[in-house]
């Protein structure tokens, strides 16, 4: 308790504490007169707990998605919730300390250079590692975390509070039991969420997948009909526009499809507007998330989705381990998961990267492993390989799809993401949380008992190589490198034809040239990262001539 109460002790430090471009979705909160409080959220949350201050209990109690700030006599203490919702960053200046929640404002204020060392990691992966930011000298806060700065802007403490992980307590091993825990979890924080959204009309992007179908079928579940369902791609016609459009069906729910076509994609992509909602997109820690940008454009346009209304994505704690046979070992050592993290986050470029850049994912693996202490086990490993995914990648990339909501005037809410259900989530036992198998069963009962049809799942098909073969042909074209010709063929087919239209996306290029960039420098997503960097993704787009000028 003692470094809690150091958080309001005053400091004898010399210089100010200044905020620069802040957002209007800051609510002051009553407190002491000589400390300014203020939490931002879309919603209408309840942020009494911080009303006694930032500090770690009153964090833990606090929902949904939120960010807070303290400002006083000690400095300024700065806190995020467990997704880091709403980035927070901090700078050094010659008065003190600048804090804001645009990277690009403080960047802008102090004259910032881009960090190359950051960018080039980037390359690699798609966002930037740690706390790092495309500029020198500016940082963005973790998530779970309170930080607290004195005036000049050195770290008085660091907290970080919640580490968003599993359990390492006794796990639910039950199905059946464990099935009606997240059941009753869901409930808690969808009918949450309700609440703070109030009349507001909610926009379902529905996929062919699980996480969807789910959101929907407990809407329907709960008579809840302020609903537009929406899905997009290149034709109605593809496999997942139809699963799409017949769950929506079944479930009696409204819905729109919008046609990507290389015309409505070329006339959004190209407008001046768009290079100004990329760069905030970003965040300035990772190539911004596009996917719904188009469709929910169109939609606004249309007058069938206005500001204001709410997305919910299916954005969920569930699904995020990789690499499962480093847990079917008896001991999984360090080394044995820094190899699959890296190999799985660094594969936005074909080579093998720099050992400078795969120091850094070690280096920041390594921190989290020492806080969650790891000790080789299962439990241990999927625990920290998950932990590094949700805060690393979903985090700054996935998450970072919000700020595509925000920039056109939409709200939205992750209710799988939010404390009870992960907390539920995460004290599943590995059997039953490792892999999707689980929760695909669980989800298909939910909708088949509501609509008397079980409907198809879309995904990407495989090769048909019977299950016994399957370990020894893997083996072997491992040990040949056939294993990463076939992947990058295959990836190469699959973009190319990808229903979505992921290739209109960038300049203009024939068949062959797109081709071969795929098959020999990288997959889409580590082309755009690379575009984006150089200022060619978009006519009007450098992320850094703003700060430059």
């Amino acid at each position: 308790m003692e470094q809690v109460r150091s958080l309001t002790k005053k400091r004898n430090a010399v210089g100010t504490v200044t905020t620069v471009g802040m957002s209007a979705n800051w609510s002051q909160l009553d407190s002491d007169p000589q400390e300014n409080i203020q939490v931002k959220s879309l919603l209408d949350i309840d942020i009494s707990p911080l009303r006694g201050g930032i500090t770690p209990e009153n964090c833990i109690k606090m929902r949904q998605n939120w960010a807070a700030l303290q400002i006083g006599a000690h400095g300024a203490i700065l806190a995020t919730d467990p997704l880091r919702s709403f980035p927070l960053y901090w700078t050094r200046t010659k008065e003190g300390v600048a804090i804001s929640d645009s990277c690009f404002a403080l960047a802008k204020k102090i004259g910032a250079r881009p960090n190359r060392k950051v960018t080039n990691y980037m390359r690699y992966t798609g966002f930037c590692p740690g706390e790092e930011t495309f500029f020198v000298g500016i940082s963005c806060l973790s998530p779970g975390t309170i930080l607290h700065l004195d005036s000049s802007g050195k770290e008085v403490s660091r907290i970080f509070y919640d580490d968003n992980s599993f359990t390492v307590k006794p796990a639910i091993t039950d199905e059946l039991f464990f099935r009606k825990e997240l059941e009753k979890n869901l409930d808690l924080v969808m009918n949450r969420m309700l609440a703070s959204i109030g009349s507001s009309r909610i926009l379902l992007p529905l996929s062919g997948g699980l996480d969807s179908r789910l959101l929907a079928t407990w809407l329907v579940n709960q008579g809840v009909n302020n609903v537009l369902a929406f899905s997009y791609g290149e034709s109605e016609g593809q496999p997942e526009a139809k699963i799409s459009r017949e769950v929506a069906s079944r479930l009696g729910i409204p819905f729109e499809f919008v046609e990507l076509s290389s015309q409505r994609v070329h006339h959004y992509w190209q407008r001046k507007e768009t290079a100004e909602m990329l760069r905030y997109a970003s965040s300035g820690n990772a190539l911004p998330h596009i996917q719904d940008f188009i469709a929910l454009q169109t939609l606004l346009d249309k007058g069938q989705a206005s500001p204001g209304d709410v997305l919910l994505p299916g954005h969920t704690v569930v699904g995020n381990m990789h690499n499962l046979e480093l847990l079917e070992q008896t001991s999984t050592t360090f080394k044995d998961i820094t190899q699959a993290v890296i190999g799985n986050h660094m594969g936005l470029r074909y080579g093998r990267p720099p050992q400078s850049i795969q120091n850094q994912m070690r280096d920041d693996l390594l921190t989290l492993a020492n806080h969650l202490d790891f000790d080789g086990t299962s439990r241990s490993t999927q625990r920290l390989v998950e932990a590094f995914n949700l805060h690393e990648r979903q985090t700054k990339y996935i998450n970072n799809s919000m700020k595509i909501y925000e920039y056109l005037g939409l709200r939205w809410a992750l209710p799988m993401l939010d404390r009870e259900f992960a907390a539920c989530w995460f004290s599943g036992a590995v059997e039953l949380t490792a892999s999707r198998e689980f929760y695909k069963r669980w989800i298909n009962a939910l909708y088949d008992a509501k609509t008397g049809k079980s409907n198809p799942l879309y995904g990407a098909s495989r090769l048909p190589i019977p299950g016994f073969i399957r370990p020894l042909a893997i083996k072997l074209a491992h040990l040949s490198h056939f294993d990463i010709l076939v992947s990058h063929l295959r990836s190469v087919h699959l973009t190319m034809n990808h229903p979505l239209g992921f290739t209109k996306y960038l300049p203009k290029m024939n068949r062959l040239e797109l081709a071969s960039r795929l098959l020999f420098e990288g997959p889409i997503m580590g082309i755009w990262t690379r575009e984006f960097l150089h200022g060619r993704w978009h006519q009007d787009l450098d992320i850094f001539d703003q700060v430059d000028s």
